[in-house]
């Protein structure tokens, strides 16, 4: 159709199917993923992960990994923070959706927002199965896993929690010390009064409990990252698929303490990613910070079994009360999981008539919603 010949009104383009470009190579298998790409000199990690919910790791014995063939380098979380970076921010606080210049959630006096920074590797405890402890640089993807396997870990076990639900029962273990009761977020919008005074004059009030189960993405490609560092331009890069370049590396930026214009991010082709790969993920600044440790490039790609283990989930949102049917105002009373490492953090936006409340626990799992941990 020809611009003079489109529907007054409408454009050349409006109503018609636009023709999609990138399918052809992707159907004929020649798409170009993470793990495809290979960079000179590269060495492979592995990462040691944690068996157990909850955990103090009382030591870490590298020794036997260390020797193994083709090891270049055993790394620990202390290493990390040993070379002044720190942990990545999962912005539990997100700007609100209507007015950017200002939060969602508003912290009380009696309760901050919890916002645990996320190290790449546990210190002192770990939180949710699979959480990464140590990490195996080594010739080939092979000498990294069984130099991993060498890695003696002895653990403390404490006590989990799992379920959104019982991690706020009076009595259920504390996952964060400066999350006290395993509440992580306590806020309320609206006017409960008008809210309140809807459902006492309505003819019938449903009272309903509603779960909205976790999720799991599942994409068709696993994880995949490959760093390196520059050591005559002083710059960091970054090969993985992601959901925002830009984002990533302001995440990176900030986790290594440097100026943007020293990390550089490329993100090829991407294979699924639903939400999932919108946040900066621990593996993607391990391999970053690592290169420069051992002077070349690193790369890791995730197996299916730490696909299911680490990927960022969501939802798990429990709990509406109060549901007049003969008035245009709800009262929503939500619990949405908070995870124990807060790796991607869930930002609900409620938006009830009038009133809404959300209370948002710490639990022994992991990523953006909550995946139980056993």
């Amino acid at each position: 159709m020809d611009a003079i010949d489109a529907p007054l009104g409408r454009g050349p383009f409006i109503g018609r199917g636009m023709p999609r470009f990138e399918d052809l190579r992707f159907v004929r298998g020649s798409g170009n993923y993470t793990d495809d790409v290979s960079v000179p000199e590269q060495a492979h990690a592995a990462f040691v992960r944690a068996p157990h919910a909850h955990a103090r790791i009382v030591s870490i014995d590298a020794s036997a990994a260390r020797r193994r063939p083709g090891v270049l380098a055993v790394l620990v979380g202390e290493d990390y923070t040993g070379d002044g970076h720190i942990g990545m921010a999962h912005l539990p606080n997100p700007a609100d959706a209507n007015d950017v210049k200002i939060p969602t959630f508003a912290a009380t006096p009696e309760r901050k927002v919890f916002d645990q920074l996320h190290l790449p590797l546990a210190i002192g405890c770990v939180r949710f199965v699979g959480e990464a402890v140590a990490m195996v640089v080594a010739q080939t993807p092979a000498a990294a896993r069984e130099g991993a396997e060498a890695v003696v870990i002895e653990y403390e076990v404490l006590p989990a929690v799992t379920d959104v639900m019982e991690a706020l029962a009076d009595g259920a273990p504390t996952i964060w010390a400066e999350a006290p009761g395993n509440l992580a977020l306590d806020c309320a919008f609206g006017d409960r009064a008008a809210v309140e005074s809807a459902i006492a004059g309505a003819h019938l009030v449903v009272d309903a409990t509603i779960r909205n189960q976790r999720t799991a993405s599942a994409f068709m490609e696993p994880r995949a990252a490959i760093g390196s560092y520059d050591a005559t331009a002083q710059r960091y890069t970054l090969i993985s698929g992601c959901q925002g370049a830009h984002r990533l590396r302001h995440a990176l930026a900030g986790c290594l303490k440097l100026p943007q214009e020293r990390v550089h991010v490329i993100c090829p082709d991407v294979g699924g990613a639903f939400g999932s790969r919108f946040n900066i993920y621990p593996e993607q600044l391990a391999v970053v910070w690592a290169s420069r440790r051992v002077g070349r490039p690193v790369k890791w790609t995730s197996d299916r079994n730490e696909a299911f283990l680490t990927d960022y989930t969501a939802r798990d949102v429990s709990r509406a009360r109060g549901l007049p049917s003969t008035a245009a105002a709800a009262c929503w009373r939500s619990r949405s999981s908070l995870p124990a490492i807060p790796e991607h953090t869930p930002s609900p936006t409620f938006r009830s008539a009038t009133a809404t409340a959300s209370h948002q626990p710490s639990t022994t799992c992991r990523s953006h919603g909550c995946a139980c941990a056993a």
